[in-house]
């Protein structure tokens, strides 16, 4: 099987300080650059693992193991030859849902950038592109501030739509509760949940990160990362508030749906009242015995009726004085 199996892209920094294509049949065969280069490889390959033995053979075998952990959670770790950097970024893949969370996994260091992923990542297609823009980075640590970023930036804009579902919720449960909305608070609850359980790891990474004595980060990069934690903490603050709204929002339907329930069984309870002494009436008079009043009487059910329509108005009247309703 040939190298565009499992090597996805794979572009080198020229002399002229200018991103290049490297031919991906060649990428499979060697991995010795001369210039930064980024190869980025398909997890699901079953050729990756043996490429990364192959053209990584220097590093600890533990390393290997974080660029192809089944479920990595976010973290960076430094090491003599560089760095293994393991992020998340939303899922923006068709048909599935944005807080499945997709693993990134990168290997860094003066001379190589590898990247990993399982599952097609936006924000992989993100960096490619700037790759060839004006405004590519030109070192390992740009490369990576700006990869994190665009992960970033893309999960700026789901959180944002998770924020005004949160919004149209609100709206939805004034305007006319159903069960239908309870299922769509839930659902934004699961979902900042999740998106809160990556998100504050990789912020605490991304700060750990930034405070590395490396030499694959120069200030200006180091003042990105800071940038970039910034809005996680954000992130995680919007989360939060997000939780708490969708709570509130949940107690305000419940409290509805409760209050339309108790004014039911009121309505209910005022009409058992009404027929309550009407039944007791009725049922005297319908007992098969001798003696019952207006039994030879032409008029004595006109009679009963006007005593029935009497005592409802009566006990209308009743229950308006007690204010009952």
């Amino acid at each position: 099987m040939s190298g565009r199996s499992h090597i996805l892209h794979c572009m080198e920094l020229g002399p002229g300080d200018e991103w290049r294509p490297v031919d991906l049949e060649l990428a499979g065969k060697d991995f010795s650059p001369a210039h930064l280069t980024w190869i980025h490889l398909d997890y699901a390959s079953p050729h990756t693992r043996s490429w990364i033995e192959k053209n990584l053979s220097f590093l600890d075998p533990t390393i290997w193991d974080a660029l192809l952990s089944e479920t990595p959670r976010p973290r960076i770790e430094e090491y003599e030859e560089g760095m293994v950097i393991l992020m998340r970024a939303a899922n923006l893949n068709e048909g599935q849902s944005p807080e499945d969370m997709i693993s990134v996994r990168m290997w860094v260091d003066p001379k190589r950038i590898v990247t990993v992923q399982r599952r097609r990542v936006r924000a992989i297609e993100d960096i490619r592109e700037r790759l060839v823009s004006p405004r590519a980075p030109k070192t390992v640590g740009g490369f990576v501030v700006a990869l994190v970023r665009a992960i970033i930036d893309r999960m700026e804009g789901v959180l944002g739509d998770l924020d005004d579902e949160t919004d149209a919720l609100e709206e939805a449960v004034l305007a006319d509760a159903n069960l239908e909305i309870r299922e769509r608070i839930v659902q934004a609850r699961h979902q900042a949940i999740v998106f809160r359980r990556y998100i504050v790891p990789q912020r605490d990474a991304l700060m750990q990160m930034r405070s590395f004595d490396s030499h694959l980060f120069v200030r200006q990069e180091k003042l990105g990362l800071q940038a970039i934690v910034d809005d996680m903490q954000r992130f995680v603050e919007e989360l939060d508030a997000i939780r708490e709204r969708a709570m509130v929002i949940k107690d305000e339907l419940a409290n509805i749906m409760s209050d339309r329930l108790n004014q039911r069984l009121y309505l209910l309870a005022i009409v058992t009242a009404v027929f309550l002494p009407l039944s007791f009436l009725t049922g005297l008079l319908g007992v098969n015995l001798g003696g019952i009043p207006g039994a030879n009487s032409v008029m004595a059910f006109t009679v009963l009726c006007m005593i029935v329509f009497v005592t409802i108005g009566l006990q209308i009247c009743w229950f308006k004085w007690k204010k009952w309703f």
